[in-house]
């Protein structure tokens, strides 16, 4: 049975950028923190540009306070490194809230932080992230830094942390550069679970997972996952298609081969990424081979006819080509000067020295690679021209790893133009167009290339091809995503006072709703059940709503102070209480103003909107 309950969702405090939660840390600080030698560990082995402390709530009073915090940011860093590592995107380093030592001349601290929190993702996997970078930074702050100690430590934070934890957390390769571009944009995001994420609120929202947005049709996705049924479909539209055959016993496989005509190329009907497929077939020994390395991962295998050229991704997204790339096989590159045997080992040594998580595919020097480069012209004792590609693979694949060269700016418009009329044929928002030409500076039409695959979810990474993912943002999510957002607090009359805030808004045609923590009301100005509990609860609910354009909170209890807020922020507060020197003057017919309103008043100002928000000052009591 599986339990029906939310799991806990973090709100927004202390002003920080994303969603948080309060842990303690005991940390063990020695008399002299060598706070150059873990500058220099971060920036070496885990590539951490440290980020100053901003101004927090907590202040050093000592300079051993400082020294304590200055240590317990850099693994506040380390930390949410290491997490990003494991596809959770926290991005805020977080807050020392406060710290006290354990005792005179103790180098025991207990600290109380603020640390960014994505929901969805297990308590466990924080504690364990941070608890692992305190060891690490402990281990490394009394050795130096070398390729030897380097490789020890990333190691084993690899092993104990990455790929314990990796297997649990759900999202892909573009998870993390597709919410670092939103934070850095400061559009808010929410996980909804699974590696799905929100951004944006309201009206105003945009569901993505992975390289998927939630305008892709659904079923064309569904055909994507059939390269039978994709070429057939690409074929109806009038667009290239690969010419094939289905096959699921050796013998279909080679009558398929023996019509279609050598070369031929087998590759799995359901899978992507390249995994199991064989190029340049020109036997029936070698189409026996491939068909039982294909049918090993599907029922029913392609044979088909091999067209020359080379694949070219095209990333298509609403409407726009954003980016060509020409996919080259796992390769070196020669210099001039360098045999081809020690340019892998080269690009392998540099491949070793960065942390496991971050290397590329081995460059290998096997039997298949020894043919790749024979049949280019080299061999691993070759030295090539400076330039020269030595491929070490027939075909980019997921598993061997390939080289990707942009050719945006010399994409040919007539190819353009197919990509995107591929991507509208399958319904797609955002697609991969794999083109196989010999040359994508020409029109598709002159030289016999043909769409090969049109893929769902496509690869979104600046590794690539630039700052890409920035501009589709701003073009998705207008204003940054954000509805406008006010908050009204107080006794009584703070609901009514919130109604008249929604008729403004009502009156000026934007869809506005209204909730505190027993009630809510629609853009229509009527009663409206939301099987939520609480403020925070119901403004969660709404800012799901595709409808809600504008929303007013009405705060008139404590909760929004263990929960935190339910947004980033707020577009203008209204009654905030006076000031507690005024509500002693002469104001005694007044009650004081309860602790918790002014806690709550703390809250909204740390995320007001800075510049925009309106704060109206209101003498209304509980």
């Amino acid at each position: 049975m599986q339990d029906t309950q939310l799991p806990p969702r973090s709100g927004y405090r202390q002003g920080l950028s994303q969603p948080s939660l309060k842990i303690s840390l005991a940390l063990e600080c020695p008399p002299a923190v060598p706070i150059s030698t873990i500058d220099n560990w971060l920036e070496n082995a885990f590539a951490i540009n440290l980020v100053p402390r901003p101004l927090p709530d907590f202040l050093a009073s000592t300079a051993r306070e400082a020294e304590v915090a200055g240590l317990a940011w850099r693994i506040m860093q380390l930390g949410a490194a290491l997490l990003q590592v494991v596809r959770v995107p926290v991005f805020d380093v977080g807050q020392i809230l406060a710290m006290r030592s354990q005792g005179i001349g103790s180098s025991a601290w207990h600290l109380e932080l603020a640390l960014p929190r994505i929901d969805y993702v297990q308590d466990e996997h924080y504690a364990l992230a941070y608890q692992y970078a305190a060891k690490a930074i402990r281990w490394l702050s009394g050795r130096a830094y070398t390729p030897a100690n380097a490789e020890s430590l990333l190691t084993n934070l690899n092993k104990q942390f990455v790929e314990r934890v990796n297997p649990q957390i759900y999202g892909g390769e573009s998870t993390i550069p597709v919410m670092l571009a939103a934070w850095r944009k400061n559009i808010e995001f929410r996980h909804l679970g699974r590696g799905t994420y929100l951004l944006g609120q309201g009206a105003r929202q945009l569901r993505i997972d992975r390289g998927a947005i939630q305008f892709d049709s659904a079923i064309g996705a569904r055909i994507t996952h059939n390269k039978w049924r994709s070429a057939n479909l690409a074929r109806q539209a009038g667009l290239p298609a690969p010419t094939h055959m289905t096959a699921s016993t050796e013998e279909a496989a080679l009558a398929s081969a023996h019509q279609l005509g050598w070369p031929v190329v087998i590759k799995p009907l359901d899978r992507d990424r390249g995994e199991g497929v064989t190029v340049d077939i020109h036997s029936d020994q070698q189409l026996v081979e491939a068909f039982k390395k294909a049918a090993a991962l599907s029922a029913s295998v392609l044979v088909e006819r091999q067209v020359p050229g080379v694949c070219h991704r095209v990333l298509v997204a609403q409407g726009k080509v954003c980016v060509a790339a020409k996919r080259l096989p796992k390769s070196v590159k020669g210099d001039g000067r360098q045999t081809v045997r020690a340019l892998v080992d080269l690009a392998n040594a540099t491949e070793q020295a960065k942390p496991p998580w971050s290397r590329l595919k081995p460059f290998p020097l096997d039997e298949m690679a020894l043919a790749c480069l024979a049949a280019a012209g080299f061999s691993p004792d070759s030295i090539a021209p400076e330039g020269a590609m030595l491929p070490l693979r027939p075909i980019q694949t997921s598993d061997w790893g390939g080289v990707v060269e942009i050719v945006t700016d010399t994409l040919h418009p007539d190819n353009a133009a197919l990509a995107l009329k591929s991507a509208r044929i399958f319904g797609l928002a955002v697609a991969g167009i794999d083109m196989i030409s010999v040359d994508i500076t020409r029109p598709w039409h002159e030289n016999g290339a043909i769409i090969n695959e049109v893929n769902f979810s496509p690869l979104l990474t600046d590794r690539q091809d630039g700052a890409r993912i920035g501009p589709l943002l701003d073009e998705w999510l207008p204003g940054g995503g954000y509805i406008p957002v006010e908050a009204v607090m107080g006794g009584e009359s703070a609901m009514a006072e919130g109604l008249l805030i929604r008729d403004d808004y009502a009156s000026r045609g934007i869809r506005c709703w209204l909730t505190n923590h027993l009630e809510t009301v629609s853009d229509g100005g009527e009663q409206s059940a939301v099987a939520s509990l609480g403020l925070y609860g119901r403004c969660m609910a709404l800012l799901l709503d595709p409808q809600v354009e504008a929303l007013i909170m009405v705060i008139q209890t404590d909760e929004l102070l263990a929960t935190g807020l339910p947004v980033r922020r707020i577009d203008r507060v209204h009654g905030l209480p006076v000031s507690a020197d005024l509500q002693a003057e002469a104001h005694s017919d007044r009650q004081a103003v309860p602790e918790w309103m002014k806690a709550m008043q703390k809250l909204l100002l740390a995320h007001a909107a800075p510049g925009e928000s309106t704060v109206v000052q209101r003498t209304d009591s509980m």
